[in-house]
């Protein structure tokens, strides 16, 4: 029998193999610092996806109600119209209790509010962390215009008011 002769050289990267290890890395890190930073645009994520929600629970309500979005329809056919004068803004949300889950009315990042546990029993602006624009669809009423305390003019926050 023969012996197969091993060779005797050592295995080991080859300088081209090392490099591209080394340039995965550095891509590898160029894409996962952001994530990490810390920075502003990412603290609003969470608040932004709970406004997809809330958009979404409003046209199911609109849906259910020929079209017209909370605030257009009277509160004795399950709407918000006559809220509007008292300047609230959680009633324009409580109507989407059936819609949407409580926990969505607050934006994780909003230290200021807290999310109701059960919002047919107490429910208040405590519990909402967004604004609605109430008359945003009267000259279209495919669109809302809503938002949370993280507007922006010129790279400033936008104080309340």
């Amino acid at each position: 029998m023969k012996r197969s002769i091993h060779n005797a050289r050592a295995k080991a990267f080859t300088l081209l193999e090392f490099l591209i290890v080394v340039v995965l890395l550095f891509v590898l890190a160029a894409l996962l610092l952001p994530a990490f930073s810390g920075s502003h645009k990412s603290t609003r994520i969470p608040c932004m996806s709970n406004l997809r929600v809330l958009g979404t629970g409003f046209f199911l309500w609109t849906e259910d109600h020929q079209g017209k979005f909370p605030a257009q329809v009277s509160t004795t056919n399950d709407g918000t119209l006559e809220f509007i004068a008292g300047g609230k803004a959680f009633p324009h949300f409580l109507v989407l209790s059936n819609y949407v889950s409580a926990k969505v009315f607050v934006c994780p990042t909003d230290k200021r509010k807290r999310a109701s546990e059960n919002p047919q029993e107490a429910f208040g602006n405590q519990n909402v962390s967004y604004f609605s624009g109430l008359d945003a669809s009267r000259g279209n009423t495919n669109s809302i215009l809503a938002g949370d305390r993280h507007l922006q003019l010129n790279g400033q926050p936008i104080k309340s008011g």
